[in-house]
């Protein structure tokens, strides 16, 4: 979904923290960056209104991001990328909070059966992260490109704007990667592997991937 290319664009120069204004913007560009991502076609293309389902996950963590995290964009006038960053007091999603952001509907919007397959992954990726990151963290829930514009270094600029802070303030960045292929871009960016898991009745392995701060990253 991203590639650390460089890229001249002025209208990418700068990376700006999105407005719940933005929403609607934001959920397009990372419901087509993550159509034909691993866990998305998982959840959502076995019944149906695979399009409407995508967008409705999305929409429902950018919403999360937006009121209880921080979510990054790159591109002006017209959002080309967007980060979900959750802070390290971050304290889980309270029945106010899932019905602020839309979570609490999924059961409705998405079918029980993918409801279910949505559900397992949260249930394995959750005992996944507590499992690696037990202290203090940011988590890097989501980061997606506009599919035209992958491969400018865009998902590598919003990446290294929130790492400078995460390095001064010490703390360490958790993310998982249901898309092996990008592991390798991660581990470039200075993050390891620390355990994987599987979703129960699924091929879906999950990486759980940690950043300690660093004093000399670039």
């Amino acid at each position: 979904m991203f590639d650390d290319q460089a890229t001249t664009q002025e209208s990418y120069s700068e990376v700006y923290k999105l407005k719940k204004e933005n929403l609607s913007e934001a959920t397009r560009v990372l419901t087509n960056a993550f159509y034909d991502d691993p866990l998305l076609r998982y959840v959502c293309e076995f019944e149906g209104n695979r399009q409407g389902k995508t967008s409705y996950i999305i929409k429902s963590v950018l919403s999360l991001g937006i009121h209880y995290g921080e979510v990054w964009a790159v591109g002006n006038p017209v959002i080309a990328g967007a980060a979900i960053w959750m802070p390290p007091d971050f304290k889980g999603i309270s029945l106010f909070r899932s019905l602020r952001t839309g979570i609490f509907f999924e059961k409705y919007v998405l079918g029980k059966s993918a409801a279910k397959r949505y559900s397992l992954f949260n249930a394995t990726t959750d005992d996944l992260h507590h499992k690696i990151a037990k202290m203090p963290h940011w988590y890097l829930f989501v980061i997606g490109i506009e599919p035209s514009l992958q491969g400018k270094g865009l998902g590598t600029k919003l990446i290294k704007h929130m790492l400078a802070r995460t390095d001064e303030e010490k703390v360490p960045v958790f993310l998982t990667a249901p898309n092996p292929t990008n592991i390798g871009y991660y581990e470039k960016l200075g993050f390891n592997v620390m355990g994987k898991a599987k979703v129960p009745g699924s091929n879906l392995v999950v990486p759980g991937l940690l950043r300690l701060p660093s004093e000399n990253f670039d």
